[in-house]
């Protein structure tokens, strides 16, 4: 279900730049991606909270 709504996501934005969706995808999920895998991540925990 996370990556559906991760894909609404890049879809929108893609509509809105007109640009390609493989490519917004690989900007934006690193974001997101990086915080969770990140244990001791300090901008990660205000994010998710």
């Amino acid at each position: 279900m996370s990556l559906s709504i991760e894909r609404a996501v890049v879809l929108r934005r893609d509509a809105e730049t007109g640009r390609r969706t493989r490519d917004r995808r690989d900007t934006r999920p690193p974001q997101a991606c990086d915080h969770d895998r990140t244990p001791g991540a300090d901008p990660g925990r205000p994010i998710m909270e």
